[in-house]
C-alpha cells in the first residue's frame, strides 16, 4: 500500500460576503442590529429571541445550566438588537408562534444590518420505550427546544424552524451527558417515529443532517467527513459549511476519484453513497472516505472504552475500515494502523467490528515501533473506509453506508 501522510484541511475559497461595521456595544462587544420579518415582510414584533452558546451547549446541558447567552424580543418596528463579542460563534433561535428561524454557528457580521425572514415551524413526534424514557429529557442540539410527553411512550417537539438538528437525551437512564439518538432534517412535520433508545453507544452519523457534517458534528463540529484518492482530496469545512478542496501532502500520482452523495432509502431515511473510480494504471490505486475525529481542544477522541465499531452497509467492492491514531502519527508518516476488511454485498448488512478483531498494520516508516491498542486508542484521529486497488480489480466500486456507531463509548468522549 502506498505511503501517505496526514491530510490537513485548507479552504480553497474565501468568504465573499461583506458587511457594514457594527456600532460599539459594551466592553469588548458590538451591538448587532437586524430586521426580523414574517414571510410577507411584516415586522415580527414580539418574537422571542435566544442567542445560544454554540460551543458550550453540550457542557451546559451536562451541568444543568442554561445554554443561552442572551434572551430578548424583537421590537415593535421589527428591529432585533443585542450586544455580543465580534469573534463569538453562536446559534440564533427566533420563535414567533407559527413562525420561526434557527441559524447554526454564525458570527455577528453574518446577520448585522440584514433582514431575517421567519418561516413555517414543524412538529416532531416519536414513540419511545416508556421504561427507558422515564425521567429522560429529550432535546434538539444547539437550541432550547425540549420534547413534551403526550403519554409515557409518546413524545413531541413543537414549533421547530426548518433546519438540521441532532436529537439527544439526558437524565434518567441516559445519564448526565447528552446521548446522541438521531439526526433530524426538519422541513415538514415528522410523523410518529419509532425511536430506539441506546444509551451506552454513540451514534456518529445516520446522515439525516447531510453528507459532510456528521450527526455527532452538531455537538462537536470537528467531527466531519472528507474524501481522498490518489487523484486528490476534498473535505467538509465546518466554518464555510460546504465541501472544499483539501491538501494531501503525498503527491497525487493517479487519476482515481471518489464522490460523496446522499441516497434516499426506505421511509425517506437517508444514507451516504460513496462512488469511486480506481485508476489501475498505478499500482495500487486508492480512494476512500473518512471521518475527522477531533475534540474541541484539537486532540483525537479517546476510544479506549470502545467495544466495537458498527455500521450498516451495502455496495460493490472490498473496503478496509481503518482507525488512525495520534500515537502512530507521531512516529511515522504512514496511515495504515488498526484495521479490518469487509466484503460488500448488494443487500444491507450490519457490520460489527470488535476491538479484538482489529489488525495492526504498521506504517511503512514506523521502524517497527509498537504501540498497543490500549494505549493508542486514547487518541483516535480518523476513521476511514478505503477502496484499494490491491483488493479491488474492478475500476468502479461503491459504498452505501448508514447508522455508524461506536459501541461502549458515550458521547462525552467527543468533548
Amino acid at each position: 500500500m502506498k505511503l501517505r501522510v496526514f491530510i490537513t484541511l485548507t479552504a480553497s475559497i474565501l468568504l465573499l460576503r461583506c458587511t457594514n461595521p457594527s456600532s460599539a456595544g459594551g466592553s469588548g462587544t458590538e451591538t448587532i442590529n437586524t430586521f426580523v420579518a414574517l414571510a410577507g415582510g411584516v415586522p415580527a414584533s414580539g418574537a422571542a429571541v435566544k442567542v445560544v452558546d454554540s460551543d458550550g451547549w453540550f457542557d451546559s446541558i451536562y451541568s444543568s445550566a442554561a445554554p443561552v447567552l442572551e434572551s430578548t424580543t424583537v421590537a415593535e418596528n421589527g428591529m432585533l438588537s443585542f450586544d455580543i463579542s465580534p469573534s463569538r460563534v453562536f446559534n440564533l433561535q427566533i420563535d414567533n408562534g407559527k413562525a420561526g428561524r434557527f441559524l447554526y454557528r454564525i458570527n455577528p457580521r453574518q446577520i448585522d444590518k440584514d433582514t431575517l425572514f421567519l418561516d413555517s415551524v414543524f412538529t416532531f413526534e416519536a414513540t419511545v420505550d416508556s421504561a427507558l424514557a422515564k425521567d429522560v429529557v429529550f432535546r434538539l442540539s444547539g437550541t432550547t427546544y425540549k420534547a413534551k410527553f403526550r403519554s409515557p411512550d409518546k413524545i413531541e417537539v413543537t414549533g421547530i424552524p426548518q433546519g438540521t438538528y441532532t436529537l439527544v437525551a439526558s437524565g434518567g437512564a441516559a445519564g448526565k451527558y447528552p446521548v446522541i439518538l438521531k439526526g433530524l432534517d426538519i422541513s415538514a412535520d415528522v410523523p410518529d417515529t419509532q425511536l430506539q433508545l441506546v444509551f451506552n453507544n454513540t451514534l456518529v452519523d445516520d446522515f439525516q443532517t447531510g453528507i459532510g457534517p456528521s450527526t455527532a458534528g452538531n455537538l462537536n463540529p470537528d467531527i466531519y467527513w472528507y474524501t481522498y484518492s490518489d487523484g486528490g482530496a476534498h473535505g467538509w469545512n465546518p466554518a464555510l459549511k460546504m465541501w472544499v478542496e483539501i491538501s494531501d501532502t503525498f503527491q497525487s500520482v493517479g487519476s482515481s476519484w471518489i464522490n460523496a452523495d446522499s441516497s434516499i432509502e426506505t421511509r425517506n431515511e437517508k444514507a451516504a453513497l460513496f462512488r469511486a473510480f480506481l485508476d489501475h494504471s498505478i499500482d495500487p490505486p486508492w480512494a476512500g472516505a473518512g471521518i475527522n475525529m477531533k475534540s474541541p481542544d484539537g486532540k483525537g477522541i479517546d476510544l479506549s472504552s470502545m467495544e466495537s465499531f458498527s455500521f450498516r452497509a451495502r455496495g460493490r467492492g472490498t473496503v478496509t475500515v481503518r482507525l488512525e491514531t495520534a500515537a502512530y502519527d507521531r512516529i511515522a508518516s504512514g496511515h495504515s494502523q488498526f484495521s479490518s476488511i469487509i466484503y460488500l454485498t448488494d443487500t444491507w448488512q450490519v457490520y460489527t467490528i470488535p476491538v479484538t478483531s482489529l489488525n495492526l498494520i504498521l506504517p511503512l516508516d514506523s521502524q517497527y515501533q509498537f504501540v498497543p491498542w490500549e494505549e493508542a486508542s486514547k487518541e483516535v484521529t480518523k476513521v476511514e473506509f478505503e477502496f484499494s486497488g490491491s483488493d479491488n480489480p474492478a475500476d468502479s466500486v461503491e459504498l452505501y453506508i448508514d447508522d455508524i456507531y461506536i459501541n461502549g463509548v458515550r458521547s462525552e468522549a467527543f468533548r
